[in-house]
């Protein structure tokens, strides 16, 4: 899911984030959902509609190896992240 800015409503894009193509690494996502051309928004934190921006603290899970992943990942316990809210 992704936001279109066009319509200020969540689309289904056409692709797949997921996934990459091509020698250069383009992302395999189309600014189509369905047949309408979209303008799919990478942030909401440069816009001018929200009040404030509030840092939120996320626990990552994945730090410890375990059964199939056995190496350890390099990331922090806590992921910090800049979130738009609006009061």
């Amino acid at each position: 899911m992704a936001f279109d800015g066009a319509s200020n409503s969540l689309v289904a894009p056409n692709g797949s984030i997921g996934y990459r193509w091509g020698e250069d690494g383009e992302w395999n996502l189309d600014e189509k959902a369905k047949e309408a051309d979209t303008k799919l928004k990478m942030t909401f934190v440069q816009d001018e509609d929200h009040d404030d921006v509030v840092g939120v603290d996320f626990p990552y899970f994945g730090g410890e190896a375990y059964g199939q992943f056995e190496t350890d990942a390099d990331h922090p316990d806590v992921l910090p992240r800049n979130i738009p809210v609006t009061v």
